[in-house]
Formats: C-alpha cells, sequence, structure tokens
C-alpha cells in the first residue's frame, strides 16, 4: 500500500492539518447558523457600559468553562464590522454580537433554542456587563 509521505512523518503536523481542516468546515456550518439567525430577532439584548472588546473577551472566556458547560464548552471571537465581535460555539447554536453603542456596548445574544443552554449561556454572558 502507498501512503503519502504527509501521513507517515511522526512530528504530528498532519494533525494540525487536520484539525484547521475540520475548525475551518465547522465554521462554514456555524456561520450559516448565524446568518439565518441574525435574519430574526435576538434571544435577548443586553447593554454595557464596558467597552466591545472587554465585554466580548469576558464571555468567550466564560463559554469555555468546562465546569459549567461540560464537552460543549467553547468559545471563540471573531471581529465584526465597526469595531466589533461576535462570539461564538462549536457549532454556531449560541452566539453574541458585541457591538459598540456611545461610550458602552449593545450585545444582541442568539440561541437556537430555548432551552437550559441557552439560559446558561445567557447567565454566563450576563456576568460581563
Amino acid at each position: 500500500m502507498v501512503q503519502s509521505r504527509f501521513f507517515q512523518r511522526s512530528n504530528g503536523m498532519h494533525k494540525v492539518v487536520i484539525g484547521a481542516l475540520v475548525l475551518a468546515a465547522l465554521a462554514g456550518c456555524a456561520g450559516s447558523k448565524m446568518k439565518e439567525a441574525r435574519a430574526g430577532t435576538p434571544y435577548k439584548t443586553l447593554a454595557s457600559d464596558k467597552a466591545t472588546l472587554v465585554v466580548a473577551e469576558c464571555v468567550q472566556f466564560g463559554w469555555q468553562d468546562e465546569s459549567v458547560f461540560g464537552v460543549d464548552a467553547g468559545g471563540f471571537k471573531e471581529p465584526i464590522g465597526a469595531g466589533g465581535f461576535t462570539v461564538y460555539t462549536t457549532a454556531g447554536d449560541y452566539f453574541a454580537d458585541v457591538q459598540s453603542a456611545g461610550t458602552g456596548s449593545t450585545i444582541n445574544y442568539y440561541a437556537a433554542q430555548d432551552n437550559i443552554p441557552a439560559k446558561r449561556r445567557l447567565a454566563a454572558l450576563a456576568t460581563c456587563l
């Protein structure tokens, strides 16, 4: 059987490449879910006196807490227009758009369903206001 040299290397680089491809695929799925959700009404809209980056980083850190979210713990942050950020979970079922509003921020939180995980993510988000 002929194998590519790529998979014969023992340095683990192929795992990094495969991991990056998996994340890219998930981001594509998450992106389409988020686009559809934004066309509707947010699960909750919140306001903060804090800067967008401070709020976004706090939400990202809170959503990565395995003691609260278990295997679903995951928070990723990407910039969006006008200095804002989107913080989202792996599959994009839960995400928050943090945008500048005067000297503070407005947070639009979206959840795929009104369930306990959605409420837990909202509670974690609320600690960042």
